[in-house]
């Protein structure tokens, strides 16, 4: 229970610094406002969700800053499978490529780094636990990345942005398992390559 409240306070403190880098973006200079959102899942034995939400300020001719909060899911407990769900906060500097309208129709490129922490869904498990049975299972990461993307007009006030970029994943995974009836915590940390890709619709204010 008290680790279960340490990791809990981690996760508040690191959104609380975030949503403090959010709101330092007012003081910048700047040009244009995005809001941004996407929506996107499917149901069935494999379930999908992927939800988005974010603001990108210009803040000169050609560069932007952005903070996105993303969480998606997956889940096959109905398959007798697990799942997971993942939140990320994304803070992200891009360039763009054209000078005179930076957006929305410009190729640009840029520079974030996520910073996720997700949980297991155990499917069935909760009825019959066995030993050695894997309980619980927590993972926080850092991932730093690169990207290239490309605006798509649709009107004046509404465009698609539209990314793909590679990323490398620091992840800490803490896993819970029955040992002699009593609850063993095993820790592993974990560094390999990932790709980053998204849509977003974005609204112009």
């Amino acid at each position: 229970m008290v680790k279960n409240i340490i990791f809990a306070t981690k996760a508040m403190k690191i959104k609380t610094l975030f949503f403090l880098f959010f709101i330092s973006l007012s003081s910048l200079t700047a040009q244009d406002h995005f809001i941004k959102a996407r929506i996107f899942g499917f149901p069935g034995g494999f379930s999908f969700l992927s939800i988005g939400l974010g603001y990108e300020r210009i803040v000169s001719s050609n560069s932007s800053v952005q903070l996105l909060y993303n969480r998606f899911s997956w889940d096959m407990r109905d398959t007798d499978g697990d799942g997971r769900i993942t939140h990320l906060l994304v803070p992200e500097y891009r360039f763009y490529f054209n000078q005179e309208t930076p957006t929305p129709e410009s190729w640009f490129t840029g520079i974030f780094t996520e910073l996720a922490w997700s949980k297991k869904l155990l499917g069935g498990y909760e009825s019959d636990i066995s030993e050695g049975m894997l309980i619980k299972n927590r993972r926080i990461s850092l991932n730093p990345g690169i990207l290239i993307g490309k605006n798509i007009p649709l009107s004046k006030r509404f465009h698609v942005d539209t990314y793909l970029g590679i990323k490398y994943n620091f992840h800490k995974e803490k896993s819970t398992y029955l040992q002699n009836s009593i609850e063993s915590i095993e820790i592993e940390n974990q560094k390999k390559l990932g790709v980053r890709v998204g849509v977003n619709l974005n609204y112009k204010f």
